[in-house]
Parts: structure tokens; sequence; C-alpha cells
């Protein structure tokens, strides 16, 4: 009886021990993957800190799974990201930002997959980690915010308690499900406004641990006015006594990212800028280069400059003034200078697996911020130098590739762009074994491949797709696996010659749907021109004669007219195939032709 006394009574005892109050809110439900959001402005008390984190509760330490967003009181120009792995294993990665995260509110995310964790400053990515503690992220972990001061002064600095109160406001938080290859690869479940407390998603906690100077009360985590509030207070005073909510936007905008991307220098601001100072020439100074034109993307955020031609060996940096936010307060940029990294130039060939370059192609990378391009997931495969590929017209793009890649991204200016991707079955020596879909911004534009079923192995097999439409500086690839690994060895980008969006110089709108392809035979090239009456959804499709769809086109909504463009076919096994072309969902015209090698 006095052992069971003693285990009720201890946590009586360690309430009475922690000299403050703080909170806890977290979710009911767990997560595996996804991005998580929150809009906060975080307490400026030195000694204490406000987070926004994901934590699987453990039943040993060998169990730990979190991700962090934390942010000390102390500082007032940064804030700590980390990932903890198993054994309580820190990965800890200090951020500085150019703002008071403590004066006004900001946009924080966190992105979890099974290839990275990356976290997000105002809708733009700072910091990104891979490596293979990535992988031991596996764990289904409750979303959570709270407010307490670490033992650890020496980390979180002396708490001088007659700062207190202290408050930490969250405005929203977005959930998303992780969705590779749909909606940007992160679908939204759902948004709380923080309007009432929602018992079916949330709980207040009402506990502590070592190291923690406070106990969680559920009176220190307070909704009020659209907020959530939570509250670092003395054990005497609890509860949100700070009046009125202040949510004014008194930061001025800031370049979160300059790049070269082919010809073209595009700046991600922070925020919604005004049209007419970023529309500006002149407010943009890069010594050595003269800024032609500025032009303000439809987002509100994203510039783009033209420029004279660059050396590419140097440095340059982009200096803005005068540009405005378009908040109430007009809060303008003085002077601000950024270093602008250099992008990708057309026509790009990455040589996938490889971490050699050469005079005709580039060495692949593993993507993070600071990289034009790269992928996530997969494992280089290199194959000895004697391997030969039948029909490469360069084998040296075959003798490495990555298997098991999920991703490649690469940051291009927007635009429409030919993709050709070259393929070897390395692995296996039957059809079935290895077949996947490859998905460009959202869209599958290669469904089922099955490259030994095509070519057999140790073979060269090419496939172009032409006419993709990039609309947010980036070019998305998802390859996502049906049986097997997917694998590719290489990756050749290049504009295209001809936009399927835009209508040619026909004066006149045909009368009724019509399709030509030719030559035929063709190889290596096939053209296709094809002719709207009207508008509306628009698919061009491919089969074999057994009636299997070898490739989908998709091009969404087209207005009436004549369009043109072409499709290499080289790597396309000889035989008869078909090409049909459908307007909202429905056949409008076909044609047959053959392939030739």
């Amino acid at each position: 009886m006095k052992r069971l006394i003693l285990v009720i009574l201890a946590p009586l005892i360690l309430w009475a021990q922690k000299p403050y109050r703080g909170a806890e809110y977290r979710t009911l439900e767990t997560f595996t993957y996804g991005r998580f959001e929150v809009r906060m402005k975080s307490a400026p008390v030195s000694g204490m800190l406000s987070s926004f984190f994901t934590y699987h509760e453990i039943n040993s330490i060998d169990e730990w799974n979190e991700i962090d967003i934390e942010i000390l009181g102390r500082y007032n120009d940064q804030i700590q990201f980390n990932t903890i792995t198993a054994g309580v294993t820190n990965h800890v990665y200090y951020q500085d930002v150019p703002f008071n995260p403590h004066q006004d509110f900001h946009l924080y995310a966190i992105e979890w997959t099974p290839n990275y964790v990356a976290w997000y400053v105002d809708s733009v990515e700072v910091f990104r980690q891979t490596g293979d503690h990535i992988s031991t992220l596996f764990r289904a972990q409750k979303l959570m915010m709270n407010i307490w001061p670490p033992a650890s002064e020496s980390w979180a600095g002396t708490l001088n308690e007659n700062q207190l109160p202290a408050y930490a406001y969250y405005d929203l938080v977005r959930v998303y499900r992780y969705t590779p290859g749909e909606n940007q690869d992160f679908t939204l479940l759902w948004q709380d406004d923080f309007n009432a407390f929602n018992t079916s998603r949330w709980q207040k906690a009402t506990h502590s641990w070592d190291g923690n100077n406070s106990q969680f009360i559920e009176e220190n985590a307070v909704l009020k006015d659209g907020y959530l509030i939570l509250c670092l207070t003395m054990p005497t005073s609890t509860g949100y006594q700070g009046g009125a909510i202040h949510d004014e936007d008194v930061t001025a905008p800031y370049i979160a990212r300059a790049w070269f991307l082919d010809d073209r220098i595009v700046l991600n601001f922070s925020e919604s800028i005004k049209r007419q100072a970023a529309e500006t020439a002149s407010n943009y100074i890069i010594p050595g280069l003269t800024v032609k034109n500025a032009r303000l993307l439809n987002d509100e955020r994203t510039v783009v400059l033209e420029v004279s031609e660059r050396d590419p060996q140097v440095i340059y940096h982009v200096i803005a003034t005068n540009i405005s936010d378009r908040s109430a307060a007009a809060n303008r940029i003085k002077v601000e200078s950024i270093a602008i990294k250099n992008g990708v130039t057309l026509p790009l060939v990455i040589n996938l697996g490889s971490e050699q370059g050469s005079a005709t192609y580039q060495a692949d990378y593993v993507f993070n911020v600071d990289r034009p391009y790269g992928h996530e997931g997969g494992s280089k495969v290199i194959h000895p130098l004697s391997a030969n590929f039948r029909g490469a017209q360069n084998d040296t793009l075959y003798r490495s590739e990555l298997r098991g890649l999920n991703f490649y991204r690469v940051r291009l200016p927007d635009g429409s762009y030919r993709l050709t991707f070259f393929f070897a079955e390395s692995e296996f020596n039957a059809a079935g074994q290895r077949r996947f879909d490859v998905f460009a911004e959202d869209q599958k534009i290669i469904e089922g491949l099955d490259i030994y079923e095509r070519v057999g192995s140790f073979a060269a097999y090419v496939v172009t797709i032409d006419n993709v439409e990039v609309k947010d500086q980036q070019l998305d690839l998802y390859f996502k696996p049906l049986a097997g690994k997917a694998t590719c060895s290489a990756l050749k980008i290049e504009k295209s010659a001809s936009d399927l969006h835009e209508k040619t110089n026909e004066p006149r709108i045909p009368r009724q749907s019509a399709l030509r392809v030719f030559p035929n035979p063709a190889n290596p090239r096939l053209q296709l021109e094809f002719e709207l009456p009207r508008s509306g959804e628009t698919e061009l499709s491919f089969y074999d004669v057994s009636g299997k769809r070898v490739l989908v086109l998709k091009r969404g909504t087209l207005n009436g007219g004549i369009y043109r463009s072409s499709l290499d076919v080289s790597g396309w096994g000889s035989g008869l195939y078909v090409c049909v072309l459908k307007q909202e969902q429905r056949m409008v015209a076909r044609q047959k032709f053959i392939v030739l090698k």
C-alpha cells in the first residue's frame, strides 16, 4: 500500500516542484509523412521557447522520432530546426532569418517524406535534411505546439520571471497528406483557424518532463478571437491576460532566394509586393550586368529579370530598393543585397547516378535548397566501362543509373520544355519485373513502362516528351513504381521547339477535327499536326498493335486552332502504332503509323 501511495503522490510532487506553468496543444490523430504549416508569432522572453513540431509517443528512446521548429525567445533573428532519431540523436540546424519572429506573424512549414525533411519560412524552402537518418523517421507522429522554459540556460538563456507572463500566438494550422505525383506531392487534409476548441481533433496536455521547468496545464492553452494562445505563467496567475491581439504586418519584404535560371534571374520575395515598384527595372542593381526588364508573376511575389549576358564564372549580387509589400503599412525594402545562385543552362543533359560530369553532360546530385537540380530517393548503380548497350549513341550515359528514384527536380523558368529520358534494363531478363509510370508536373507522361518488354536487356530505350509546361519555376518529375523499382540513366531538358499551348500563325479556325502524323514509316522523329474546331480538354494518346497504351500526352484545355509538335520515337520498338486525338474524353481523330528501326 505504501508503494501505491508513493506512485499516486509522485505526479503531485512533480507538479509542486515545477516553478512555472506552460501549455501544449496536440492532435489526437497521428501522421506518417506530410506537410504541416503554421502561422504563428513566438514569445520574446529569454529562457523559454515557442514551438511547432511532430512527435512519436515512445515506449523507449530507441523509438524516438521527432521533427522540430523551435523559436527561442532569447534570439530575435534565429530559428532552430531539428530532427531527433533513435537514441535521442539530434540533427540541429540554426537558421538565421531577416526579421524578428517575435514581432509579427510568419508562415512556417515542415515537409516530411521518406526521402527528406524540409523546412519552409514564408513559403520558401530554407533548409533540407537528407541522409541515412531520414529513413529512420517512419513512425507515426502527432502534431504539437508548446511553450516552456528549458532547464538548460546555456541553450535557452536565463529566464527572468518578472517578464512573465509570455505568450505565443497561433493563427492557423494546415495539415497535408503526402501524395507523391499529385497536387505537387501534398494534398490538404484540413485547416484549423482556431475559432473554437475542436475536441475531436486536439487535446490540451497536462504533463511535464525532466529538463522542462514548467508543468503544462489546460488553462494556459487559450482560444480567443480566432487565435490559439499558449501561455507561460507563474503558478498563481494562469491563463491569458494580454488583451487584444495585434496581427499587423510590420516586416518589410525581403528576397528569400535568387537564381540564374537559363538566361533569366528569378527572385522569390517573402510576401506579395506591389506591382509598379516590382516592375521598375531601376529598382534592381546588379554590378556588372544591366537589368533590361522586370516582370512580376501572377503570384505577386516572384520577379523575373532580363539582364545582359553574364560571365558564368562570376558570382553576382542583386541589390533591391524601393520594393513595398501590399499591407496597409506598405512596408518598404530600403536596400537589400543577396547573392545570385547559378542555375541551369539549356540544353541540359544529366547523367543520373554519376558523380562525374563532362563537356556534354552534367553530374547528378541529391536535391537540396542550394542545388539547381537533383534527385530524391534511389541508389546509384555503376556499370563497368566494358558494358555496352545496344542502340546507344553514347554508352557512357547508360553506364550509371538511379535505381529506385522517386523524384527528379530541376529549377527552370516558367515555360514549355522538351524532355528526353534515357532508359536501359540492366537487372532483369524477363518482362513484368520492372514497370513504372512517369509524371511531370502532376501529369502522367509515360504509362506502364516495361523496358525489357520494349527492347530487352542492356539496350537503349529513349522517350521524348514535348511541350511539358512549368508554371512554378521548378520541373517536378515523379517516378511511380508499379512492379520493382523505377530506374533512369539520363535526362535531357531543352526548350520546346513548338508549344502545344500556343496556336500557330494559321489565320483560320478549322471547321472539324483532324490529325496528321508523318513521316510514315517514322524514325527517329514523328511529326504531329492536329486541328481543333473549338476549345476543350484535349489529349493525345499512342497505342501499340496489341491495344496497350504506350504514351499519353495530357495537355489540358486548348483553344480551337492548328497545333504542331514532334516526338522522338527512336527508342520505340518496330511495329504498328495508333495515335488517338480526344477532346472532352471523346475520340475525334486517329491515325495509324509504323515505326521502323
